[in-house]
């Protein structure tokens, strides 16, 4: 009898142990959540939220039934208190895909006449940065011709003022050009996208020197909310395209538009 007593308060001891060493463990666990969360850096105040939609169209569809398509994704944003302003920016960027639809696709009307099919497709869409201030996008396309050795892959980018719904161009974003060029050639930025082993096939300078303030040539942007990324040109072979990236809070000073100011 007195065992069974034993055994009854060995177990009971072991239950409330157990039990205190869960709840030390929930309470730990929540105070480095609450630590992470406050130490996000830079994280963007937003009220507003968006969803990505998508329009396919065929474009040209010949007698023995094959197509000629384009497929446009974009965000479409919501939330805004100013419905006026929050369809202009939706316009502005639907606009800018079917821009880069043009750009990439300028001989529609002569592949049409003479059956050269293609295939044009927003491939992803990622909104970057949003905030009550700014939304930041980076869209990539995958273009295809019936006579194209190699598919055209870039990476186009779009960067609204949410306060007046203009779209902010790349020369008015950098205020020294020339001092992010010399960072970039040194090494100073961190490749986010492309190809593994681009570096051996490519390199610094020939990436970067392409680019002009001069001439007002800029590399697309996008920004993250703590990063600068610069996205590259290349050649088709290259995958057509390189991300890369700094930290916003060594650059800020360099930019016209920085989320930091």
């Amino acid at each position: 009898m007195k065992m069974k007593k034993f055994f009854a308060m060995l177990l009971a001891l072991v239950t409330i142990f157990a039990l205190v060493s869960c709840t030390g463990n929930e309470g730990i666990g929540d105070e480095s959540a609450s630590e992470s969360e406050t130490d996000l850096p830079n994280a963007p105040v937003c009220d507003y939220t968006y969803e990505i939609k998508e329009e396919i169209i065929v474009v040209h569809e010949t007698e023995d039934g094959r197509k000629s398509t384009k497929v446009l994704r974009y965000p479409v944003l919501s939330g805004m208190e100013n419905e006026e302003l929050q369809t202009s920016v939706n316009d502005a960027l639907r606009s800018e895909a079917e821009r880069m639809f043009i750009l990439s696709v300028p001989d529609v009307d002569i592949y049409i006449i003479e059956d050269t099919m293609f295939n044009y497709e927003v491939s992803s869409v990622e909104v970057t940065y949003l905030s009550n201030s700014l939304i930041s996008v980076k869209s990539s396309v995958y273009s295809m011709t019936s006579v194209s050795s190699y598919p055209n892959c870039p990476v186009y980018t779009v960067n609204i003022d949410l306060e007046n719904g203009e779209i902010i161009d790349e020369e008015d974003i950098f205020a020294d050009f020339n001092e992010i060029t010399s960072r970039f050639l040194g090494g100073e930025f961190t490749m986010v996208y492309g190809i593994e082993d681009l570096l051996s096939q490519t390199s610094y300078e020939d990436m970067i020197l392409q680019y002009k303030s001069d001439y007002a040539s800029y590399p697309e942007v996008y920004f993250t909310p703590d990063s600068l990324v610069i996205c590259i040109d290349l050649v088709a072979a290259l995958e057509s395209s390189a991300g890369f990236a700094i930290p916003l809070s060594e650059v800020s000073d360099l930019l016209d538009f920085s989320p930091l100011k």
